[in-house]
């Protein structure tokens, strides 16, 4: 038996993270899991069957408040880890302070990621093996530095990782808070994070551009997701003919996505569980599209809107689901055998 240590950042990291962990227990080995004390990604991982040490809250919007915070907690989370396994046989995390704190405990770190426009300073000092889904090539990751021999592709997107061990036909739509009017077609509206190093400002424009069309609407209802409780401002902007739904708390992922007949996000990993998952979906980011979302584009599974005439073309109805993704449960047992080897 072997002692490993999964780090979550955030509540899109729980999804494809938890079952990571849960395939190395399946295994016979312990696993540690921290997170960062942030209720949502808690609330996450609760609904996932998991628990964590909390560890790290915010670190503010700045570039500076940032750095300063992950070196904080990495140092934190060395510590954490030191005390209770020793040196882990290996680290998967997504964090940049987790990887650091791999590196400081002198343990092999992997990172998933699908997305090759992040910062990828930290993971490629750190020595850190980066798992990308096989639609990302690997050029995307090598032209911008990143050691040829230090990536691993896995089959499919991260999705079929979030959705490995889920009964996905089996389980019930989500029960939405009132004033959830079942009569209407629902559109489930995430916000792009107006923290992230990756931000586009038109993204938000657009978002509330799509608010204000969707608040007419008389046919339609929308359930707005926030990443943090402030965004909830965004509804206050306009009067809705339809009073919308609000999710105070994260909801199972599968169940409220069998909830919803559509799906608006800025963000990414929303917008290709929603096409994992056969919902239409939207995105609102008006940054350059990342690769695995233009290939998703190209299976017909996501649209982009850029301009009101865009979201005055859709239509709102309640579409049949149409999943048009090859599905890979194969995923989640090629990226374990990586992260057991070390």
């Amino acid at each position: 038996m072997s002692d490993f240590w999964v780090d979550i950042d955030n509540p899109p990291q729980a999804q494809y993270l938890s079952p990571i962990a849960r395939a190395l227990r399946e295994r016979g080995h312990s696993v540690l899991i921290t997170a960062r004390n942030h209720q949502p990604t808690l609330d996450v991982l609760a609904n996932r069957a998991e628990s964590a040490v909390p560890l790290g809250g915010s670190f503010g919007a700045s570039s500076t408040s940032k750095a300063i915070g992950t070196v904080a907690r990495a140092a934190r989370l060395r510590l954490l880890v030191s005390r209770r396994i020793g040196r882990p046989r290996a680290v998967v995390s997504t964090a940049r302070s987790g990887v650091i704190a791999a590196w400081a405990l002198r343990a092999p770190a992997f990172t998933v990621l699908d997305y090759e426009g992040v910062e990828l300073g930290v993971f490629r000092r750190s020595g850190t093996v980066l798992m990308h889904p096989s639609v990302v090539p690997a050029e995307r990751f090598t032209e911008r530095g990143f050691p040829s021999e230090r990536l691993c592709s896995f089959p499919g997107l991260k999705e079929d990782l979030a959705f490995s061990g889920l009964d996905v036909n089996a389980e019930e739509p989500a029960e939405l808070p009132d004033p959830r009017n079942t009569s209407l077609p629902a559109v489930l509206v995430r916000p792009p994070s107006q923290t992230s190093h990756y931000r586009a400002d038109p993204s938000v424009q657009m978002l509330l551009l799509v608010l204000d069309r969707l608040a007419g609407r008389a046919d339609i209802q929308t359930v707005f997701s926030p990443r943090e409780t402030t965004q909830t401002e965004m509804l206050t902007s306009t009067t809705w003919v339809v009073p919308p739904v609000v999710l105070e708390r994260p909801l199972p992922l599968v169940g409220l996505l069998r909830a919803v007949d559509w799906v608006v996000t800025g963000g990414g990993t929303m917008l290709r569980e929603a096409a994992w998952f056969g919902v239409p979906a939207v995105t609102v980011f008006q940054g350059p599209m990342p690769t695995v979302d233009e290939w998703l584009g190209t299976q017909g599974a996501i649209r982009r809107v850029s301009d009101a005439a865009g979201v005055d073309k859709i239509d709102w109805g309640r579409p049949e689901r149409d999943v048009r993704l090859t599905r890979h449960p194969e995923a989640l047992e090629t990226v374990v055998d990586a992260i057991e080897r070390g």
